[in-house]
Parts: C-alpha cells; structure tokens; sequence
C-alpha cells in the first residue's frame, strides 16, 4: 500500500513538471528603474594615474537625457539619470553613453553600456583616456599647384582636403575663387576629400587667380585648419587677332573727301582697338568705333589725302594682351574732281530713275525729296530685295528713316508736277560691281557702259543663265515694257543713263561694269 500511495505522489510530481513546462510562459516587462547610478574612476592615458577635474557626461540614449559630472577625489564621479536627476527613466536596455574629455578635449574616452536589470543599479565603470584629436585638415594635390604659371585658361581647379584623424567635417568645407564663395564638387571619403571646380567661364589671359580653402575636423572640439589661401596665373595671350576684311567706301574719291572704312576682326580673347593709318594727316591715324550690334566690325571715316594717287590703307588691330595684327590689302583712289552733269526729266506720275552721278547733296531719300522739291514729289520708293517689299519714304517721313540714295540703284519717284533736275558730282567710280541677288532686283546703269545699250546686251552682260526678265517702266503708257530670254533683240527697249530697271535674277551674281561718267 505505501508503495502504491509513493508511485501515485511521483506521477503527480511528474505530471505537474511536464504541465509546467508545456504551460505558456508570460513575458517579462523591462524594467524601469526608479533612478540608474553611473559610478567610477577615470585614469589617465597609463591607466594606473586617477584624474580629477575629467567632465564626465552620462547620455540615454534611448530618452535623450543627459547629466555631466566632474571628477574629483581621486578621478571619483557619479551621475544619477531617472526622477531624480532627469525627468525621463532609464529602463532596461536603454544604450547609455559616457563621455569623458579632459585637457581641451586633448583627451577623451567614450564607453557605450546597455542598461540591465533590477541588480543593474549602481553600475561601476572604469575609464581610461586617451589621446584626442588635436591635428586640423590639411590640403595637398593642387592643381593647377600653388604658383603655377602658364595655366590654361579653361582649367578646373582641384585640390584635395585630408584629415589624419577623425576626418574632415564636409558641413564645414569652404572654397573662395577670387574673392567669391564657390561651390565645388566633393567626392571621396571623409579622410580624403577632392573638391573639383569647375569656372562657368574662362579666365582672362595672364590673370593671377586667387583661392582659398577652409574646413574643420569632426573631432568634439574641432580642429580647423589654417586657411590656405595661393594663387597660380594663367597663360599669356599669344594669338594674333585676324581681320577677315577691310571695307573703303567709296574707293574713288576727290582731294579731301570723305571715306568709310568697316573692318572685319576677330580674336580668339577680345579686340581692345582698331585704327587705321592712310588719310590725310592730321591725325597720324583714325581709331575706330566698334558696332553695337556686332562686336566683330567696327567702323571709321577717314580724310582722303589731298595728292592725285592711288594711297594704301594700313589697318592695326590690338587684343587685350597687346597682340597687333596689320592689314595692308585695301587702297583708295584720289582723282581730279571733275564735275559731271546729268539733267533727268520728270513726269507727273510714278518715274522710275536711278542716280547718274555722285551727287552729294542727294545721300538719303529725304535729300532726294527736297532736291525735287515737295510740292512736286509725294513718295520715294526703294525696293528691299532682302525683304522683297517696297520701303516708301513720304512728305511726313521724319528724315532720320529716310533710306540712302546709292549709286546703281534704281528707285520708284511719285511727282505730283512735273519738274526738270539737274545732277551735279563726280561719276561713279569705274569698274563698278554690282551684286544681283535671286529674285528681283532695282538697278540703274552707274556708268556709261557701251556694252550694254539695250535690254538685250544687258540680259547676254548678265547671264542668261542668270537673269530671266527685265523690266522698264514706261513713262508715257504708265506700264512696264518686258525683255525676257525669249523676245527678239531687235525689240529690245534702249539702256539709259539716269533710267532705272527691274531685273528677275534666276541666281545671284556680280555683275561689272566700265566706262566714263553719265553727264549730259
């Protein structure tokens, strides 16, 4: 009986292990500890020396609660974090930060420890300091180097920011180039960063550019490092500048007259003058003016030499870097003036001329018209081949939109009487070129060409090739008279000087003519 009463008691024994251990076991909360104690010593560098006068600093982590406490006694500290000493509880596992620094921050040690249980509390930790962070960033790698000379224009400046202990603060990376904050491109690795800088546009030729760099460390304090400020200089200006073309207008003139120069230049930096050297003195030479429209021309008149001859034309072109470059290709004529005269009969109604001769008083349409006289002439049309349209300067025209009167033109004159005028001037010069364009064209005959006296030899003078149609306003039947490819020479209407002409260009093409002046 007691046998079977003991067998029982083990069952039940054994039953109620394996029913506790199948049993769900509850989770156990974290616990919170009513205040945590830090407690220690921290030693010197040798690990044996205690240390007092060490800012110690115990951090949660977790709640962000913070209480610092200074060494004393014998390197002694403690720090109480929970309601007594900060508002917020250590609880268990919370990651607890302490950090020491002494001597500037020379010295330091940081300790991580993760908060255990009830039994946690106080907590002993042993510090010992060590060496900080005491060394700046530095830089190296210029380039261009320091002091360079001969840099290109078009380079980037690169160099690199190193730090040999905890690295360099990005955050704090500042470059200046010539006195303006940039911004670089940084790559790499906080012990080795490259700053590369790119300039949105050149430097000038020979200029001495001036950088600087500052940054800190990411060592509590920070080290900054001492500026570094150099410079290097660029490349000097070598180059010539080029003059694409040099423009005489007129290149025939009188003893004393008047000449417009336009010159073409370009430099691979920037032109700073131009001058010309040729007229009559004084002055030694002309400077002249550079466009506002386009900065490659730049424009001048000069004074003719007072001697019949033919006189060069020496043009200088300077960059900014002193570089000269000459042009000796163009000339201009001085002939005796000799005065020709051509009388044009105008009729009421549309007259259809051209300028016989270089008649001084009639530069402009606005000239043109008061030579006519107003109460005589209504409009003066100029055909614009670049727009292929009529530009038309009327009685209330403002003078200052008056279009030029030019030799070899033709032009469209509205008289309301008639009237009778008489040109006076020097003859255009001989040869003179005309530039057709495709399309239609306004020209009058500059000189008395004896090659073209009809419409006929004109077309051959031209090109029939070129030229597909001119056109000769009839005065009298107030319409147009047309000589094409296919009309008969021998209905060929006559070429006249004074008479202007429409001519239908297939293509463009220069077209010469020679002989003596128009005159009556």
């Amino acid at each position: 009986m007691e046998k079977r009463l003991k067998s029982i008691a083990v069952s039940i024994v054994i039953f109620a292990v394996l029913f506790g251990l199948m049993a769900p076991v509850q989770a156990q909360e974290p616990y919170v500890h009513p205040t945590y104690t830090v407690v220690g010593f921290v030693y010197d560098i040798d690990g044996k020396t205690p240390v007092d006068g060490v800012d110690v600093t115990v951090t949660d982590i977790d709640t962000g609660d913070s209480l610092s406490y200074t060494t004393i006694g014998g390197g002694y500290y403690a720090v109480v974090l929970g309601p007594m000493g900060t508002p917020s509880p250590v609880t268990e596992g919370d990651e607890i930060e302490i950090f020491a620094t002494y001597d500037s921050g020379n010295k330091t040690n940081t300790t991580i420890i993760t908060a255990g249980g009830e039994e946690d509390s106080p907590r002993f930790v042993e510090l010992i300091l060590q060496e900080g962070d005491t060394t700046p960033p530095y830089t190296s790698g210029h380039a261009p180097a320091k002091d360079a000379p001969s840099v290109p224009v078009d380079t980037n400046i690169v160099v690199h920011v190193m730090d040999d202990g905890d690295g360099v603060d990005i955050a704090t990376i500042e470059m200046t180039v010539e006195g303006v904050e940039v911004m670089p491109v940084i790559t790499g690795l906080s012990d080795d960063y490259t700053l590369t800088y790119d300039p949105p546009a050149d430097f000038n030729y020979g200029q001495v550019v001036d950088v600087t760099i500052d940054a800190s460390d990411l060592s509590s304090p920070a080290n900054p490092m001492t500026q570094d400020a150099y410079s290097f200089t660029t490349e000097q200006d070598t180059i010539l500048p080029v003059i694409h073309s040099v423009a005489l207008n007129p290149p025939v003139v009188g003893p004393g007259d008047s000449i417009l120069l336009t010159v073409n230049v370009t430099d691979n930096d920037e032109v700073d003058f131009v001058a010309v050297v040729g007229g009559a003195t004084p002055p030694a030479y002309v400077t002249l003016t550079q466009s506002e429209t386009n900065p490659d021309i730049w424009e001048g008149s000069i004074t003719a030499k007072y001697e019949i001859d033919i006189h060069p034309v020496t043009v200088v072109a300077d960059d900014l870097s002193g570089n000269r470059a000459l042009d000796t290709s163009q000339s201009y004529e001085v002939r005796e003036v000799v005065v020709k005269e051509f009388t044009i009969e105008f009729v009421a109604g549309y007259n259809m001329i051209s300028l016989p001769v270089n008649d001084t008083s009639v530069k402009n349409a606005s000239l043109l018209m008061d030579t006519l006289g107003k109460e005589n002439c209504s409009e003066i049309l100029n055909w614009n081949e670049d727009t292929e349209s009529w530009d038309s300067f009327s009685q209330w025209t403002p003078p200052v939109l008056a279009f030029d009167i030019v030799g070899g033109k033709g032009y469209f004159v509205r008289m309301d009487n008639p009237v009778t005028v008489t040109f006076s001037g020097m003859g255009w010069e001989s040869p003179f070129i005309l530039s057709l364009v495709k399309g239609y064209n306004t020209i009058g005959i500059p000189v008395n060409d004896t090659s073209v006296t009809n419409a006929s030899l004109l077309m051959d003078k031209i090109g029939k090739e070129n030229c597909s149609e001119i056109l000769n306003w009839n005065k009298d039947t107030e319409s147009w008279d047309s000589f094409s490819q296919w009309t008969p020479p021998v209905l060929a209407f006559d070429i006249v000087g004074g008479d202007g002409y429409f001519v239908r260009m297939t293509k463009s093409a220069d077209v010469t003519f020679i002989g003596e002046a128009w005159s009556d």
